[in-house]
């Protein structure tokens, strides 16, 4: 009877330690899928730190810089100093709440295709298989400005995330000009020297 009754102790304890073992197991498989997302997630981090770096330091160089995040619906926009996040809607207005402030700016001969070129709605279709697509607009005054439209991810994959800056190139175009001047002005000396 002791032997019967030790061998269903036995039993009874091998079972209660294999299911605890199972239990434990299960708990260990499920912390270890925890810490795999957990470090997935702090890379993911690591790489939008990287990209929101890379987006301040162009804030330097243009005069405005958005993130715009399709899938968010959300439009980042960056300064030196920090970022402030403006919401849109697609379905309400394809416009960003920058270009309604910039659409102010632009000559009249130039806010139609200034209008055309930030709808949003037809980015997508535009930028397929592109990294960036640009264009020039005549601001009021003598100014110009050149808008682009950045593509962060892939341009083959899913269009999530844009970058979108805007940049006074007023003098950018008068040193062009200047210099094609200048070239037009030595050309015509090179070509009287050639005669004599």
């Amino acid at each position: 009877m002791a032997n019967g009754y030790f061998l269903g102790f036995f039993i009874v304890h091998i079972f209660v330690v294999a299911k605890d073992r199972e239990a434990y197991l299960k708990q260990e498989t499920q912390l270890q899928k925890i810490i795999d997302l957990n470090i997935e997630l702090s890379n993911k981090q690591h790489e939008n730190d990287k990209q929101f770096d890379v987006l301040r330091s162009m804030s330097r160089v243009y005069d405005t810089i958005n993130l715009l995040d399709f899938d968010s619906c959300v439009a980042s926009r960056f300064d030196i100093k920090d970022s402030k996040e403006i919401p849109f809607d697609l379905e309400k207005d394809p416009h960003t709440a920058v270009n309604k402030e910039v659409v102010e700016k632009i000559a009249g001969e130039d806010r139609d295709k200034f209008w055309d070129y930030t709808n949003l709605s037809t980015l997508e279709k535009r930028m397929k298989g592109k990294r960036v697509i640009s264009a020039e607009f005549k601001c009021l005054g003598d100014e110009r400005i050149r808008s682009m439209y950045i593509r962060i991810d892939d341009e083959d994959g899913p269009f999530k995330r844009v970058a979108y800056t805007l940049q006074n190139v007023t003098n950018e175009r008068k040193r062009i000009s200047t210099c094609m001047k200048i070239r037009r002005l030595t050309a015509g000396r090179v070509e009287l020297s050639e005669e004599d």
